[in-house]
């Protein structure tokens, strides 16, 4: 049995958004091509996006993080000892965090970021705040584009 979304059912999902109209019309657009059809899959999207983008109102991640901030979120980068950056030396410089912390000779699962400047350019955006060359490669090839050309789509209502 398909699910028909409803522009009240989405109003009540992403509470405060006053683009409702214009995410409802993305939404109904968009969901049969990945077969989010369901009642079920359709509460699951949608919600996981308004968790991720702050009910639908953030399409690129926000990386101006404290010192403080750096530390305990990033911890395995950042603190003492080992291969352990100083927080302070990247501290409210978003593009300096992202090109460290998302880079794959950093990281321990791997994101197929490994040129230059790949954590900043495939940083979390959209809806669900993709991440990653690799995965922004995979959706790309859905809409036949560039894993650049869908890190700059993704970050747009469209």
């Amino acid at each position: 049995m398909s699910f028909e979304l409803q522009k009240e059912h989405l109003a009540k999902l992403i509470p405060g958004n006053k683009d409702v109209d214009s995410w409802y019309e993305a939404l109904v657009a968009v969901m049969p091509k990945y077969g989010i059809n369901t009642e079920r899959r359709a509460a699951h999207f949608i919600s996981q996006c308004a968790h991720e983008s702050n009910n639908f109102r953030s399409l690129s991640e926000n990386l101006n993080y404290s010192e403080k901030a750096l530390n305990a979120v990033f911890g395995r980068y950042f603190g003492t000892g080992g291969t352990k950056r100083n927080a302070a030396e990247y501290a409210r410089n978003p593009e300096k965090i992202a090109n460290y912390v998302y880079m794959d000779e950093f990281r321990k699962y791997k994101m197929g970021n490994v040129k230059e400047g790949d954590g900043w350019l495939f940083r979390g955006r959209g809806l669900k705040q993709l991440t990653g060359r690799e995965n922004y490669t995979r959706f790309g090839a859905t809409v036949d584009m560039t894993a650049e050309e869908a890190a700059a789509y993704v970050a747009t209502p469209k």
